[in-house]
């Protein structure tokens, strides 16, 4: 099994992950790929006889390698899993719901009832009736389901670039050449480390 490209582009998306302000695209492909390979392993090692002293150290390696894979999956479904929750309201309110996976949906809708429904307890039904309504359209427009847009992240270029703003609110400009590490606005990076042109350290 040499899942050694997919093990480095999850790495790469999990630190996309952990560095960007906004939840990514879930990584359909990549995970179906890399948990069906770690299943088929994590099996045949299962049925594996061990006679000898040899061969039982072999598979404990191939055993290391398997839990190292699965503690990177673990790691990035518990990163998106957290984001879910630090922005269930901003991924709601701006349609990010299409980033998810089917479960990642499937709890993303269970944790906003609960949520609103803790904050109706706690608070709403405290004050006069005339002041419960929530105006969605209102409050899908406020400072807490904003993406911080502007937000610095520290880049490295994986080829050649080009020109990227130094600052969100400036025309500023620097060349970012492969290899270069520099630190933008995410809005001036963002489709580039889509592109995958450029990777977060």
């Amino acid at each position: 099994m040499d899942l050694s490209k997919e093990i480095s582009e999850l790495e790469s998306w999990l630190r996309r992950e952990k560095v960007s302000p906004e939840i990514l695209m879930y990584q359909d492909t990549l995970l179906t790929r890399i948990i069906g390979n770690i299943e088929t392993k994590q099996e045949e090692l299962n049925s594996t006889v061990t006679e000898t002293l040899d061969k039982q150290f072999e598979n404990q390696i191939y055993q290391l390698d398997l839990d190292r894979i699965k503690y990177l999956v673990a790691n990035y479904l518990r990163t998106r899993m957290f984001k879910i929750q630090n922005m269930a309201l901003t991924i709601v309110y701006t349609d990010g719901a299409e980033m998810l996976s089917s479960q990642e949906m499937e709890f993303l809708r269970k944790f906003y009832i609960l949520k609103t429904n803790h904050f109706k307890k706690c608070f709403l039904l405290k004050v006069p009736e005339e002041y419960r309504k929530i105006e969605e359209e209102k409050y899908s427009k406020t400072p807490i389901t904003k993406v911080n847009w502007k937000k610095h992240v520290i880049v490295k270029a994986l080829e050649d670039v080009g020109a990227c703003r130094v600052h969100s609110e400036s025309d500023k400009t620097v060349q970012l050449l492969k290899n270069d590490i520099a630190i933008l606005p995410y809005d001036s990076i963002k489709d580039h480390m889509l592109a995958e042109r450029v990777d977060f350290i």
